[in-house]
């Protein structure tokens, strides 16, 4: 059984994980709306969602970094 410690910093670190993927799966996605042409923010933030099928939901503030 976890102490509560524990259970926390298992939840943080899967937390941190998922995040991660993310942020780099955005990034992949990004880059592959660039590689065609050019695109305003707009553009990518919908580019992104077509080729997710919508699973991928950018916006504005969306950090790839």
């Amino acid at each position: 059984m976890l102490t509560s410690e524990e259970h926390r910093l298992v939840e943080y670190a899967c937390k941190t994980w998922a995040d991660g993927h993310v942020k780099a799966s955005l990034a992949v996605f990004a880059m592959l709306a660039l590689s065609s042409r050019p695109q305003w923010v707009g553009d990518v933030q919908e580019s992104v969602r077509e080729m997710s099928r919508g699973a991928m939901q950018p916006d504005a503030q969306t950090s790839t970094g």
